[in-house]
């Protein structure tokens, strides 16, 4: 007897809402953040580590979107200049199926980029934006 629904409804893009500084962004194509923390042994006698060093914590984050939304961002942009926008928090939560919703914070959010790109054939133009963060929080 297979298995395959053994957990039930998976996580999918369909079922994620992004909302950036209080508007929802509908034209979402991908959306990424992450968190590293270095880490480094610390050799004593013999070459064994003895203890283990931390680096600073790193952040990194971007957003893929519809140019109809970045249009609609940028309109609102000083200089409508996406890297002009000041810091701003963005929402992204997930749903599956009838489990209670999981919602990431990233706070401090800035562009870093500012452009367009056009592909022939392309039946939604979409460009990836870096995003410069001090952090994020799941609830």
């Amino acid at each position: 007897m297979s298995l395959a629904l053994i957990n039930g409804q998976a996580y999918d893009h369909a079922n994620v809402r992004v909302n950036i500084a209080g508007v929802q962004v509908f034209g979402v194509k991908s959306v990424m953040a992450s968190k590293s923390v270095p880490k480094t042994n610390n050799p004593g006698i013999g070459g064994e580590p003895v203890s283990r060093g931390r680096g600073d914590v790193e952040y990194e984050s971007s957003i893929t979107l519809s140019m109809v939304d970045i249009e609609r961002i940028r309109a609102a942009a000083p200089a409508r200049d996406l890297t002009n926008i000041s810091p701003f928090v963005m929402v992204v939560t997930f749903r599956r199926g009838l489990a209670p919703a999981t919602t990431c914070t990233i706070y401090g959010a800035e562009f870093t980029t500012d452009g367009f790109s056009s592909e022939n054939g392309s039946t939604d133009l979409e460009l990836e934006l870096p995003l410069t963060i001090s952090g994020f929080q799941w609830s």
